[in-house]
Order: structure tokens, then sequence, then C-alpha cells
């Protein structure tokens, strides 16, 4: 037990350092881009914008994590010991995909309301004025009276009837936008890319886990920086797929869950095979 807390407690903080190190970088993008704003709003767009920008990262943050806590263990001749008192990779990996769960979960119960406290509170900050439309996949709505519309043989069409409650107004517009949308204005969005970002949410937590506990796994005689930098190459691209993958199902191309779940499926692939390799090799 006090080697599976010792591997936990160590990846939960190498994890964490990653995250921090993505937050502060991804804050510092956006602040430099909202430069003209003046420092101070500057400033603050970026604090509120980093949550939403890295969250969706979490796969990431935990593979890295734990690459670079597996880098350190073997310089310091700790991987060997763990090793020698029977602790294999599969068998301490353990840990650290509780650690990736436990990161996955926690971005599942963030993501939500970060992104949409975000987005509200950077448009203020900034002074940004509402778009005047809000276009759907069936109709459009106009915030500034509560008007809606539909489209019919190209051409827009007055719905007649009282107008639509600010409430409604206000899940539309963050359906515009899922990546920053609230669980509530997800739950029941027709759109197919509020849909295949619901899905997404969810996988992220497998995702987190399985990039932890695939990144603990020996990779052949590579040691050291070279393993980072292997983890963190094959994480970007898996990051990039994933992304392909919801973008495509965005563009009805694919499912919603396939586009929200591909990449995720992928990777417990990968892991179940690495699983049946290692179990052929110790036989």
């Amino acid at each position: 037990m006090r080697t599976l807390r010792f591997l936990t407690l160590a990846g939960a903080g190498w994890v964490t350092l990653v995250l921090g190190l993505l937050l502060g970088l991804a804050g510092l993008a956006t602040a430099v881009e909202q430069s003209e704003q003046g420092p101070v709003a500057a400033l603050l767009a970026g604090l509120w914008a980093a949550p939403v920008l890295v969250l969706p990262l979490t796969p990431l943050c935990a593979a890295l994590g734990t690459a670079l806590l597996a880098a350190r263990m073997e310089a310091r001749g700790e991987w060997s010991a763990l090793q020698a008192l029977g602790w294999s990779p599969q068998r301490s990996g353990l840990a650290l995909l509780l650690v990736g769960l436990g990161l996955g979960g926690a971005q599942w119960v963030l993501v939500g309301p970060a992104g949409a406290a975000a987005m509200a509170r950077s448009e203020a900050i900034l002074g940004q004025e509402p778009a005047p439309w809000i276009w759907l996949e069936d109709r459009a709505l106009r915030p500034a009276d509560g008007a809606s519309w539909r489209v019919r043989e190209g051409r827009l069409e007055a719905v007649e009837g009282p107008p639509v409650a600010p409430e409604t107004v206000a899940l539309a517009r963050m359906r515009q936008q899922p990546r920053v949308a609230s669980h509530a204005a997800l739950r029941d969005a027709p759109g197919a890319a509020a849909r295949a970002e619901r899905e997404a949410r969810g996988a992220r937590v497998l995702a987190a886990a399985a990039w932890a506990w695939l990144a603990w796994l020996p990779l052949g005689r590579l040691r050291g920086s070279r393993r980072v930098g292997l983890v963190l190459v094959l994480a970007l691209g898996w990051s990039g797929l994933d992304l392909a993958l919801q973008a495509a199902a965005g563009q009805h191309l694919l499912s919603p869950a396939l586009g929200g779940w591909g990449g995720a499926l992928v990777l417990l692939a990968i892991c179940a095979l690495a699983l049946a390799q290692r179990r052929t090799r110790t036989q």
C-alpha cells in the first residue's frame, strides 16, 4: 500500500505540474493576443480563457506527467528497485491509471461550468458585444428582441409567437460554441458538433487513464528525455486525431458517438495489445 500511495502522490504531483505549465502558457498566449485591450484586461482574459483551452488536453497532461515521473525514477534507479521488489510495470501502473481517472473526472466536472463562466467573463472584461444573430441548424434567433426565424427555401422567415425566453437564448448561444458550453446546454442540443462534444467529455476520462498507464510502460531501450520526447510526440499525434474525429462528426462525416469516442477506443485497443504482448513475454 505504501508503494501505491507513493506512486499515486508522485504521479498526481507531476501531472499537476504539467497541467499548471499548460495553463500558464495558454493564459499567456491569450493575454498577448488581447494585448490591445490593455494589460489588466488582457491578463484577466488570459486567466479566464486558460481552463477552456487546457481542460480538453487532460489526456496529454496525463501522458506527459507520467512520462516525466517514469524518466525521473529511471534516472534515480527507483524504476529498477520497483521491479526487483516484484512490482511489474503493469502492476505499478495501476496507481498512475487512478491518477489519470482522477484527472479525467475533474475535467468532466469542471469543463462545462468553467467554459460557460469563462465565455461570459471574457466578454465582460474585453467589452465584446454579443453576436446580433444566433444561427442554429433549423433556425436563427435574434437576442435583441427574442425573435425567432427559420430558414425556408434559402430565405429567412419569421416565426410567429411570443419572444424566445432569455434562458433559451443563453443556451442557444452556448451551443454555438460546444467547447465552452455547460453540460445543461449540451444535454439536449440537436447539433452534431454539440453531441460530439458531449460524448468527447466522457471519452476524455478514459483517455486520460489510458494515457497515464501507457506512458508508464517501458518503451524499449528509450530512457530519460528520449522517452519523454516520444510520449509527447505520440500524445500530440493522438490529440490531433481526436480533434479531427470530433471535427468530422461536427460536419456530419461521422456519427457524434464515433467522433467523440473514436480516439478513446483507439487508445483502449492499444492498451489491450500492450497488455497482451507483455503477458506473452512473461510466459
